[in-house]
């Protein structure tokens, strides 16, 4: 009988253990909806194994509902975060993209975020066209011409031969026509007036566009950034990041290496006023870690700015229960 408990113990552990590691792995992320052109794109997330061994976790990046996607790996951080950076070079030629992280556990677990769309700010313009390169319509003698190709002049005026023909008669013939050479003719042998027609119009085909002139390069770093942060203590309070002095329609954001993260786009404060909006990070849900267990670091158009310890070195968690 002590047997068969302890047989149906280990039975029961078994199908624990495998259970927990079929389990699908809980992926944490704030989406990234934003992204300025000429800038790598940053994206974090945490995530909660159950015990199982992560075998894989990576962003798929997609320029297109179609195709494959591309495949970066996450780097492992302290505290389950991983974090991963899209490459200017693979969406510099387009205007939106999309992006999944996926992650497996040696168990078969799978679990992924669904598909976010990244739209990328900071596009050019259309080139403008300037008049020359428009069509143009002239109205003349009453009647509208318009013409392609390069300028012609056309005139008619009766002379010229039997053979001519009359601006009436479109076959090249007429039933006044002679030897004279005085095709068309009134009675008194007076030519009527003939119109004079003009066509003017542009031809692009021989006169290539020319290109438009190079934009300045978009600003990334001022290099007079400022950052402050608030409620760096042991308090439930999230974390608080001011920013100035950044370029203007900045896009600032601020990771925890916990996983917590947070973004504004088209961000302005060039004179570091205090009514502007700010970066929060949620702090984790740990009992009083020790001074310089996690990191904060803030960026500006991608660009690391600032970074600081959490929690600070100058707290003392347990100088309270000393006393």
């Amino acid at each position: 009988m002590r047997c068969s408990c302890v047989s149906f113990i280990l039975i029961f552990a078994a199908q624990f253990v495998l259970a927990a590691s079929l389990r699908p792995p809980d992926i944490s992320h704030v989406p990234v909806t934003t992204a300025v052109r000429g800038v790598p794109v940053p994206l974090s997330c945490t995530v909660d194994s159950h015990g199982a061994v992560l075998t894989q976790i990576v962003a798929m990046v997609s320029l297109s509902d179609v195709g494959t996607p591309f495949t970066y790996p996450l780097t492992a951080q302290a505290g389950n975060a991983f974090t991963a950076v899209v490459p200017v070079s693979l969406i510099e030629g387009v205007h939106v993209f999309w992006y999944s992280l996926v992650a497996s556990t040696d168990g078969g677990g799978k679990s992924s975020t669904p598909w976010q769309r990244v739209v990328i700010i900071g596009a050019g313009t259309t080139p403008h066209t300037s008049f020359w390169q428009r069509p143009l319509t002239w109205i003349i003698g009453g009647a509208a011409v318009a013409g392609g190709g390069a300028a012609a002049i056309i005139a008619g005026n009766g002379g010229g031969g039997g053979g001519g023909g009359s601006h009436n008669s479109p076959s090249g013939s007429s039933s006044q026509s002679g030897t004279s050479g005085q095709s068309g003719t009134s009675g008194s042998g007076i030519s009527p007036l003939v119109p004079l027609v003009i066509v003017l119009h542009n031809s692009t085909s021989n006169s290539p566009t020319p290109p438009p002139p190079t934009p300045p390069p978009p600003c990334i770093l001022t290099g007079q950034e400022q950052v402050s942060y608030m409620n760096l203590d042991y308090s439930s309070a999230a974390i608080i990041v001011s920013v100035c002095g950044t370029c203007s329609n900045a896009t600032i954001s601020a990771t925890a290496s916990w996983g917590a993260s947070d973004l504004i786009a088209n961000f302005n404060n060039p004179d570091c006023i205090a009514d502007v909006p700010t970066l929060s990070l949620p702090k984790p849900d740990v009992s009083a870690p020790p001074p310089g267990a996690y990191t904060v670091s803030v960026f500006s158009n991608g660009q690391l700015v600032n970074s600081t310890s959490w929690p600070p070195s100058s707290l003392q968690p347990f100088a309270k229960s000393r006393k």
